[in-house]
């Protein structure tokens, strides 16, 4: 630059003839390096180390969100439905206490009531708890049957012949007659259903013994539910059985007939 104004002066000269003084303009100062100050001064940071900037603190991440329960799945068209739950088993009603062996009033012959695998097992007459096999059972004048059980037709439809009896005194006299029939045995199936829907307070394991009898001729004709069940709860059910004797006549073919045997069901 400053060799421009001297150039620039020395063409004038040359022109006017006269001489003309060449004044230099001073160079400009330099100018002063720019200074960045701290934001804070390092003393007051030194004194104080918390007033220095920290590092932004990160939020804390949101809990996870429990497991949301899964829909149930549609059962598909070619699953089949879940059985249904079987009902409880109903128990006994309680209706009148049936007589006994025992009963001093006259008797019909004496039936006993046994299981084919000779285990004991508690019988139940009407609900109520009557002895444990093997018992003997007879009909008596004061024997109540169940009363919502109608016996209108004889032999009643649907039962099974489980035989009859005659009973003498001691001198031969005749003292009684009984015929027993029972629905609800082992292999009865679609026959006792007609029972079970006329008598909805048969329970589970329940027979219906029907029972037609003379006792010095009076006539008693009616039905008690039976039951048989062993100390497990295991249920039996009649069956039509007669054990082969060898002598026909002795006490224990004759015991053997006026038997009612029950299998475990």
């Amino acid at each position: 630059m400053a060799r421009v104004w001297a150039l620039s002066a020395a063409m004038l000269s040359a022109g006017c003839g006269r001489e003309v003084e060449v004044v230099r303009s001073p160079a400009p100062p330099p100018s002063a390096p720019t200074r960045i100050l701290p934001s804070k001064p390092v003393a007051e940071v030194a004194k104080n180390p918390d007033a220095s900037p920290k590092p932004p603190v990160p939020e804390p991440a949101p809990p996870p969100n429990p497991q949301a329960p899964k829909p149930p799945v549609p059962p598909s068209i070619d699953t089949p439905p879940a059985p249904p739950k079987a009902a409880p088993p109903r128990e006994p009603e309680l209706g009148p206490v049936a007589g006994t062996a025992n009963d001093p009033a006259v008797s019909t012959a004496g039936y006993t009531i046994r299981t084919m695998d000779h285990v004991k097992a508690d019988v139940f007459l009407n609900g109520h708890k009557h002895a444990t096999t093997p018992n003997l059972w007879s009909l008596t004048l004061n024997t109540p049957f169940d009363p919502k059980v109608a016996v209108d037709d004889w032999p009643p439809p649907g039962a099974a012949s489980v035989g009859s009896a005659k009973r003498t005194d001691e001198d031969g006299r005749y003292v009684s007659s009984v015929e027993l029939w029972i629905a609800g045995g082992k292999h009865d199936g679609e026959a006792f259903k007609d029972y079970l829907r006329r008598y909805p307070h048969l329970a589970d394991g329940e027979h219906l013994l029907f029972v037609w009898a003379d006792l010095q001729g009076k006539k008693r004709t009616g039905a008690l539910r039976v039951r048989v069940v062993d100390s497990g709860g295991a249920l039996y059910r009649w069956v039509n059985y007669l054990p082969p004797v060898v002598n026909e006549e002795s006490d224990a073919a004759r015991l053997f007939k006026r038997a009612l045997w029950f299998e475990r069901d």
